[in-house]
């Protein structure tokens, strides 16, 4: 089932942005966490490991656990560093259980005022485990949801589900429990509408994998240097398309792998590359999603 039309780029009236922007430019930093045990037969969905040995069903996968926990006990806080270094308020994809473990993170993203959105309850949990099962699909989005309102304090606009895997449920169950923005495809470089059923609508976000760190540094083993120029390969393409017809670019990244300390001065370069152009929106995903339908009623 698909939720959108084919509306081919050329086809469109041209995109406009606040302030003319040729580009906006979406950093979603991941906010998650993982089972340290891990069943033999059940996938792992924390991405890319740094040792991927196979375990005994049952035993402690404590390299790979710890690699990622790195993220959360120094990585997201050179990250901090560095966005409020540069005036950048990232958007933040939030498991509700990394922050019930980890709640000085999020106290520390709520006071710079970055945007926090859905990101289910737990990165093991795939929304694709309940394809046949869509009343216990919606158990667990609701139980995600409504965490995520305990822990941030209002509910959550923007969702995006573990691995952006999804059912042929998701978008409507999430419509009908109020979420207005969906960030798990990734098929445009501009938002589009989705019809979500019995008279809902919500706007997807494209995400971009190819420059994702999980895919093009973990998978692709892409060093800092191949990195900083695949990103502005991608920005100055982006950039020069949006004179016309403005476009987005998401730039996702997790914070054990981009907070490291031989990554973090790529991203940096990365960064002020971008804001030495003129016509540039610097902006979380809901800012995006809400001027996006703005514009198209």
């Amino acid at each position: 089932m698909r939720f959108w039309k084919y509306e081919p780029i050329v086809s469109r009236p041209p995109l406009k942005w606040p302030g003319e922007a040729h580009v906006a430019v979406v950093i979603v930093l991941a906010f998650e966490t993982w089972e340290l045990f891990r069943e033999q037969d059940k996938g792992y969905t924390g991405g890319p490991g740094i040792l991927p040995v196979p375990l005994t069903s049952g035993c402690p996968d404590y390299i790979n656990y710890t690699w990622r926990e790195y993220g959360l006990r120094v990585g997201v806080w050179r990250l901090m560093d560095l966005f409020h270094k540069y005036g950048i308020k990232p958007s933040v994809c939030m498991g509700a259980k990394a922050a019930e473990e980890y709640p000085q993170v999020l106290d520390a993203m709520k006071q710079l005022g970055w945007e926090i959105y859905a990101h289910s309850y737990e990165q093991d949990d795939l929304l694709t485990n309940y394809a046949k099962d869509p009343d216990g699909e919606r158990r667990l989005i609701k139980h995600s949801l409504d965490t995520f309102e305990q822990l941030v304090g209002k509910p959550a606009e923007g969702w995006i589900s573990p691995a952006m895997r999804s059912t042929p449920n998701t978008v409507p169950i999430l419509a009908e429990l109020g979420v207005k923005w969906f960030h798990d495809y990734v098929n445009d470089d501009q938002p589009y509408m989705l019809d979500a059923g019995g008279g809902r609508t919500m706007v997807a976000l494209p995400y971009n994998l190819d420059i994702n760190d999980n895919v093009l540094i973990m998978r692709h083993n892409a060093t800092p240097s191949e990195y900083l120029q695949c990103a502005k390969d991608e920005f100055d393409t982006l950039y020069e398309e949006g004179r016309t017809n403005a476009r987005m670019m998401n730039l996702g990244m997790h914070p054990h792998v981009m907070g490291r300390p031989h990554r973090i001065r790529s991203l940096e370069r990365l960064i002020q590359y971008m804001q030495e152009h003129r016509h540039v929106w610097f902006t979380p995903a809901g800012e995006v999603a809400r001027w996006f339908q703005s514009q198209t009623r």
